[in-house]
């Protein structure tokens, strides 16, 4: 039979509210007595309370000025993340540093970035709105955190960069515990379209951002003379956002859009192993982590090797010069590929319901040829390198929103937090973590400690091409997870129904068969059979379920 309407749920952005779950009248039931916070397990491990509580609604208007003060907070998260890498050459001469020294500043804030993530995460899953660990809470305390410790390393002596680098490496502690909260959060506030535009506009402020950190940081630095003043500008800003969020952001709770916030987080372990066992979640961050290879390598050394070019050119050369021009091409690029990469996927979605990840893997792939082509031609023209620069990075990022967009889809509401923070370990450890030292350090073998800025020039370049394979090869992961998307997109909304139809049982606990895990879900849902063999629940869905 049917379910009736009042059971129907609207399963995030793949589930159409016109589809509906089927159940048998022949489904053994285990009568029992539950208490107000009984629970029962799920096939796929994740906890359901059966109690009758619900979580206060957040209005449509809430819900967009929350969006607003998130996107804020992620646009000054890429700015003061950048504005060092603006300064470079200045503080690389003020501390007498090499390359391989100052790929260390990243590499340092990145680590402890990524090693605090998970912890976040896990906090993030279980907290809950006004409770002391809630993930409004994690984010102001993470505000606070960096935007201190940037002001406090702006006055860090010349003869100490060892505290210097410390300073970096705090700087990401308090970065990690908002972003494995926010994205999730995001999810928790929209659901269908709206939450695929919400995370387009969301993750537009990564590459706006990170321009407005190397124009906004190289211009103040330009025009105090100090590279300290620039580092002073974002501290400001993070007070202003730590006052939105507590006067303007509601809380969702996890799950809240998708009406499962009965759905209870389980153990860190069993949290883990299950993602692991996700082969799309795992495709999608060794993808992720090619994309954070290239980007940290280009963000971080692009600017400088700009600068050697424009040096080796003669004439007049303007102080952060280079990291004005790279800074918008930046920006414009990263606005255009967020928003294209979106698009060609959500026009496509109804046709191809695993367009996401082809997206990503075509940009990738093609981002490597458009790479080489911009690092070999540097010497010859500055306007084309800038050309081809802008068409790399808008290739690099048809995939920011993507990524996020198919976490969400293929994990559960209550590991989506544990899922973006393994999310950035993984493609920091592998990714950006690494490649900015990698490259100075090699660029430092091949030029030998040379004095000459034409050596230094070449050093740098060639160091740089590996970046060319990488991205190549994570071109290859996203084109593998586009195999296994759909059949983990299919999971979790089974799981999703699962859970909903435990909550309305109005107690009685039930173990869901084994069919459960195993059933095709393949056709239209209005054709199929609205039963298995073994009296379980049966999801029919077509292209049109996963869009």
């Amino acid at each position: 039979k049917q379910i009736p309407d009042y059971l129907v749920i609207s399963m995030s952005a793949y589930i159409d509210a016109s589809q509906t779950a089927s159940i048998t009248d022949n489904e053994e039931v285990d009568h029992v007595d539950l208490q107000d916070d009984a629970q029962v397990t799920t096939a796929d491990g994740s906890t359901i309370d059966n109690s009758s509580g619900s979580q206060p609604t957040i209005s449509k208007s809430e819900a967009l000025i929350s969006i607003a003060v998130l996107c804020c907070i992620n646009l000054l998260n890429y700015m003061d993340r950048f504005t060092v890498a603006a300064v470079l050459d200045r503080i690389e001469k003020d501390y007498k540093i090499d390359n391989s020294e100052a790929g260390l500043l990243q590499t340092s804030f990145i680590v402890s970035y990524m090693l605090l993530s998970p912890l976040f995460g896990y906090l993030g899953d279980r907290g809950s709105p006004g409770s002391l660990w809630s993930r409004k809470t994690i984010m102001i305390g993470g505000v606070l955190a960096w935007s201190a410790v940037t002001l406090a390393s702006s006055f860090v002596p010349k003869n100490q960069f060892g505290l210097f680098l410390l300073t970096r490496c705090l700087v990401g502690i308090g970065e990690a515990s908002y972003i494995t909260v926010s994205t999730p959060i995001v999810a928790d506030l929209f659901v269908g379209d709206a939450r695929t535009v919400a995370l387009i506009v969301f993750n537009l402020q990564v590459p706006l951002g990170s321009g407005l950190g190397y124009v906004v940081g190289g211009q103040v630095a330009q025009a105090a003379d100090s590279w300290r003043s620039a580092l002073r500008v974002t501290p400001g800003l993070g007070v202003v956002c730590v006052l939105l969020l507590l006067l303007q952001f509601r809380e969702p709770a996890c799950g809240q859009a998708e009406k499962s916030t009965h759905m209870h987080a389980t153990s860190w372990r069993d949290d883990v192993r299950h993602l692991l066992r996700n082969r799309s979640f795992m495709l999608n961050t060794l993808g992720f982590t090619a994309v954070a290879f290239v980007a940290g390598a280009l963000t971080w050394w692009t600017p400088l090797m700009l600068d050697l070019d424009l040096q080796l050119r003669g004439g007049p050369v303007k102080p952060d010069q280079a990291a004005l021009g790279f800074g918008i091409v930046t920006c414009v690029a990263g606005i255009a590929g967020v928003a294209l990469g979106s698009e060609i996927a959500r026009r496509l979605r109804h046709r191809m319901p695993n367009i996401d990840p082809i997206v990503n893997g075509a940009g990738l792939l093609l981002a490597g040829p458009f790479l080489w082509a911009t690092l070999y031609l540097v010497p010859v023209s500055v306007y084309l390198t800038l050309v081809l620069m802008f068409a790399t990075e808008l290739l690099l990022c048809l995939n920011w929103a993507l990524v996020n967009e198919i976490t969400l889809r293929v994990t559960v509401p209550t590991r989506r937090s544990m899922a973006t923070s393994i999310n950035i370990l993984a493609s920091h450890l592998l990714g950006d973590a690494g490649s900015p030292y990698l490259v100075g350090l090699a660029s430092d073998l091949i030029a030998k400690n040379s004095a000459s800025v034409a050596v230094k020039f070449s050093a740098l370049q060639l160091a740089m091409y590996c970046c060319c394979f990488v991205s190549v090869l994570g071109g290859g992961a996203f084109l593998a997870c586009s195999l296994t998307y759909l059949a983990d997109c299919e999971r979790v909304i089974r799981i999703e129904r699962e859970a909903n139809r435990y909550y309305r049982a109005e107690g009685e606990a039930y173990t869901p068969p084994a069919s459960l895990q195993a059933s095709s879900c393949d056709g239209d849902p209005q054709q199929q059979s609205p039963t298995d063999n073994n009296g379980g629940l049966v999801v029919n869905w077509d292209a049109n379920a996963i869009a």
